[in-house]
């Protein structure tokens, strides 16, 4: 008896079926890792076969970590990439075609908006699926305005229109609120002060332009236009002393500052503090047409030297799908879920707060899908938050970045 029940069970081992263990890395260092983290707890809890296990890679290392694992052929499952950089992951042969499961994943590709799927295809296949998207906004202490006057009977932004109106807007707040609270309380050690230049070069007509034919393509009177509004905000005492990320965050949260312009991810963190009355209108139009740097994180199956099975990939395709139907979840951050269905969701309607972003996804501008993208972003990054930090004029951070820009297209292809 004791040897059949041992051949039984033995049987029973062999069939049984292995959970399948996946790695899946995300750049959320911010809080928004937490609902990300619901949602993967969610999946887990979903099904029997698979489980994921969540790695949270510090923003500013993420990227080259996930490079150098792809170099290794050692890559997390899944990865979130912004849509920004997938040409460059493309370009290194990084991503697995997930056009390739469609008969055994629904992912829904009419779901996603011309914006996303021109976003996330290459040669006619989808190589990653969408989980939000996001844009620049204008996030506002409404007591601070409402004591200014700038805020209308609704308690609404009297939002300034054109580069005279905007520069006035803020020295009346610097004007009539006590010293200790800045006007823009923006951090100038980072990308936010390319992410603003690139928002306003685009609302200027005949600008845009950033790489064409290989080529820088911004050397143009309206980038220097764009530019040379970040120095004015910079000379005339409308930004803060040189502030960090965090202190940037914080000057808002904590009632130092009373306008900072970010992405709306900044939402959740922002609610974190209950006295804060914020509100939160679009991305100021400085010059000609609204216009507003926008991006989307993305999941994606870096390839793997070791060639996974096919149903390990299956699996991953399959979690990554999950998410992106999870967006609402997702949505608790300040992201705007990728798929149109969600944004029409009853459920994020009922966030009030959140659903209006959806209504400035048309002002959001893509960048170039240029395999050398983010080393032509992380040039004008860093002369760009330089200019701000010194006196350098707009001219000369332009002609630095340009120069920086070509060197970088001419070597690098």
């Amino acid at each position: 008896m004791r040897t059949i029940l041992s051949i039984l069970f033995l049987t029973l081992a062999l069939f049984a079926k292995e959970r399948v263990v996946l790695e899946y890395w995300i750049p959320f260092s911010g809080g928004d890792a937490r609902p990300m983290q619901f949602i993967v707890d969610k999946f887990n809890a979903s099904q029997q076969e698979t489980t994921v296990t969540m790695h949270v890679i510090e923003w500013a290392k993420y990227y080259p970590k996930l490079l150098e694992a792809l170099a290794a052929g050692t890559p997390p499952d899944i990865a979130i990439v912004h849509a920004s950089k997938l040409a460059q992951f493309k370009s290194l042969d990084g991503l697995v075609n997930l056009s390739s499961f469609d008969k055994e994943v629904a992912f829904e590709w009419e779901d996603f908006s011309p914006w996303i799927r021109e976003a996330v295809t290459f040669d006619k296949n989808y190589y990653a699926v969408a989980l939000d998207r996001y844009l620049l906004m204008t996030y506002y202490n409404k007591r601070y305005l409402k004591e200014v006057g700038l805020l209308d009977a609704n308690g609404t932004l009297k939002a300034p229109i054109g580069e005279a109106q905007t520069l006035r807007f803020f020295h009346k707040i610097k004007t009539y609120l006590p010293s200790k609270i800045t006007a823009l309380g923006q951090p100038i050690d980072n990308v936010f002060p390319f992410w603003i230049w690139y928002s306003l070069y685009h609302q200027i007509e005949g600008g845009g332009a950033y790489i064409e034919d290989n080529k820088a393509a911004f050397n143009n009177a309206s980038a220097l236009k764009a530019l040379q509004f970040l120095t004015r905000l910079r000379d005339e005492g409308i930004y803060a002393k040189p502030i960090n990320d965090i202190q940037g965050y914080n000057m808002f949260k904590f009632e130092k500052s009373a306008v900072m312009l970010t992405g709306v991810w900044a939402t959740w963190n922002f609610e974190q503090n209950e006295a804060l009355d914020f509100g939160v209108a679009p991305f100021p139009q400085v010059f000609d047409k609204p216009a507003a740097m926008s991006d989307s994180h993305t999941l994606v199956l870096p390839k793997n030297a070791h060639q996974p099975s096919h149903e390990r990939q299956i699996a991953a395709a399959a979690f990554a799908n999950f998410v992106s139907h999870h967006g609402i979840d997702w949505s608790l951050a300040g992201h705007i879920p990728a798929r149109t269905s969600l944004q029409n969701d009853e459920a994020y309607l009922k966030h009030s707060s959140r659903s209006r972003y959806k209504n400035y996804l048309d002002m959001g501008i893509a960048y170039p899908k240029h395999p050398q993208l983010g080393r032509c972003n992380d040039a004008l990054v860093t002369i760009f938050a330089r200019m701000m930090q010194s006196d350098q004029t707009a001219q000369e951070a332009l002609t630095e970045a340009l120069a920086a820009v070509n060197t970088i297209l001419a070597t690098n292809p």
